[in-house]
């Protein structure tokens, strides 16, 4: 019998709180990270390399801040493999379970089973609006187990484009920098 790290998802620790604010507004903060229980070690070089948000919560729906996971992370409400080597991980080719810095989320309240989530990571290059830039929308119906859902994202590189090869000329980087539809339910 032997330990493997990580095989089947990661393992977690973190902190999260609420406050209530009064009037129906709430704010929160999530602080997280993923480890690997059989060596030790954190996934990554940063100690909440998975989440580390704050965020206000009301009537009006909810606002984040900070580092998230992208919101083709969605896609986990739809894929009953759970995204392993059967799932919907095998037609992304690793775009899968990516994480997003700088991020702004903006979530709505649910009206009549109706949800939007909208995104957008500013990447982490100072002076450009587009380099290293996540944005995507993730739109749901859900309504007495029927659940339907369309996200819709686009990443670019870290020259601010999309679509592109790798520089080598080979194909497989396009799944990093593009534009994604997943529909489903």
């Amino acid at each position: 019998v032997r330990g493997a790290g990580n095989q089947w998802g990661t393992s977690m620790i973190g902190f999260k709180g609420r406050e209530d604010l009064g009037s129906g507004l709430s704010s929160f903060f999530l602080l997280e990270s993923g480890f690997d229980a059989t060596k030790g070690k954190t996934n990554g070089d940063a100690l909440f390399n998975r989440r580390s948000y704050v965020g206000l919560e009301g009537s009006y729906g909810s606002l984040k801040v900070g580092k998230n996971l992208f919101i083709n992370n969605d896609v986990w409400f739809l894929d009953p493999t759970g995204q392993q080597f059967i799932g919907t991980a095998n037609l992304v080719h690793g775009r899968n379970w990516p994480g997003a810095n700088n991020v702004i989320e903006y979530q709505t309240p649910t009206w009549g089973g109706f949800n939007a989530t909208v995104q957008t990571s500013l990447g982490e290059q100072a002076g450009s609006t587009t380099k290293g830039r996540k944005d995507g929308v993730s739109l749901v119906y859900t309504n007495a187990g029927l659940e339907l859902r369309a996200i819709y994202d686009l990443v670019r590189d870290a020259n601010g484009k999309y679509g592109s090869v790798n520089s080598t000329g080979g194909a497989g980087s396009v799944f990093d920098s593009s534009k994604e539809l997943i529909l489903g339910g």
